[in-house]
């Protein structure tokens, strides 16, 4: 295995990717990028700038396709890719990328999924378009797959971790709270990240909540990820 440590190392890769895409196709340019990347080493930063330069080149019809097929890898790498693909096609293909998301997530067998396609899809569509993701979140939130319930989570963590403003970290919270009876592993682990995350940011939301975070039917995991992200806030600074 080499390691891939620079943009200069990255650059014959691109071109060489570019061309067999051109003159081979979609597949045989994802099978180059499985072979010539994707079994590396490389630091993530430096997979988002692939995936950038990526679909500077690609032909907007052929990135859900191409997706498709860096996914058939079942890569780390290759989630950090579809992840900023899919993030790259939100402007213009909202809701299309948010179900695109949720299908590779769903076809997971690991956490790793959840969370690197979950922050880069979810996490940029609640951070840039707050009220179109909000309520596509909500409907996610009955997904039947697990891991799709627990990349929410990451989603929402990112977006508060990157300044979403608190009026919206509120009616996240809020739907946080409808799922924390859940007894699944991964969803518990993705919304108490997420619930953590808020009250770090907005510890005001725990007076907000009180009733609820309170409430007979909060189990203790739950008040205890609320208490983590309580004693982590700078901005409580010890008095509540």
């Amino acid at each position: 295995m080499n390691t891939i440590s620079q943009k200069s190392q990255l650059a014959p890769l691109l071109s060489a990717a570019e061309e067999i895409y051109r003159q081979k196709g979609i597949a045989a340019c994802a099978k180059y990028c499985e072979i010539n990347l994707l079994t590396q080493k490389c630091r993530f930063p430096l997979l988002e700038y692939f995936a950038q330069q990526t679909f500077q080149f690609l032909r907007e019809k052929d990135v859900p396709e191409f997706c498709t097929e860096i996914q058939r890898f079942n890569t780390i790498g290759g989630h950090v890719i579809t992840g900023i693909l899919l993030q790259l096609r939100l402007p213009d293909f909202f809701g299309e990328s948010l179900l695109q998301a949720a299908l590779y997530i769903s076809q997971g067998t690991s956490w790793h999924i959840c969370d690197i396609i979950g922050e880069r899809v979810f996490g940029e569509a609640l951070r840039k378009f707050p009220e179109q993701a909000i309520p596509e979140v909500r409907a996610l939130g009955n997904h039947p797959s697990n891991l799709v319930v627990r990349a929410l989570g990451a989603g929402i963590h990112n977006a508060v971790k990157w300044g979403l403003n608190e009026k919206y970290v509120a009616q996240l919270f809020q739907f946080l709270l409808t799922m924390r009876s859940s007894k699944d592993k991964e969803i518990k682990q993705g919304i108490g990240w997420a619930a953590k995350t808020c009250v770090k940011f907005y510890p005001q939301l725990v007076k907000k909540f009180e009733a609820e975070i309170n409430s007979a039917s909060t189990p203790a995991w739950f008040r205890t990820k609320i208490n983590i992200g309580i004693t982590r806030s700078e901005r409580y600074a010890g008095k509540y």
